[in-house]
């Protein structure tokens, strides 16, 4: 199994207990993985060197290139899937909690 799996099986498995036990376990879920998508990218500081070190390089904040080092250059392939992947599981536990916490 990849990470990809074991992640998407953790989730349906959130999903679930969200369904039998709280609407709360999705919701909490949701608010993690965008918080974890957030600060991913740099959040709202502009000192993260970090990200400052990306934008003045031109590299895209969730790249794979952008934690490899600077002298690699066979990393600078974008990864644009998984970002929105990642606001949809989000967003998705988030709406999932919702729709329980009004219909339970």
């Amino acid at each position: 199994m990849n990470k990809r799996t074991i992640f998407l099986l953790f989730s349906i498995i959130v999903l679930i207990l969200g369904l039998l036990i709280t609407p709360g376990i999705p919701l909490i879920y949701g608010i993690a993985i965008l918080y974890i998508l957030w600060s991913e990218v740099g959040g709202m500081s502009y000192g993260n060197p970090y990200k400052k070190k990306m934008l003045e390089e031109g590299r895209w904040e969730m790249s794979k290139s952008a934690h490899s080092p600077l002298s690699e250059k066979d990393g600078t392939k974008k990864n644009l899937d998984y970002p929105p992947v990642l606001l949809l599981l989000g967003f998705g536990n988030m709406i999932y909690a919702a729709i329980l916490i009004i219909f339970l």
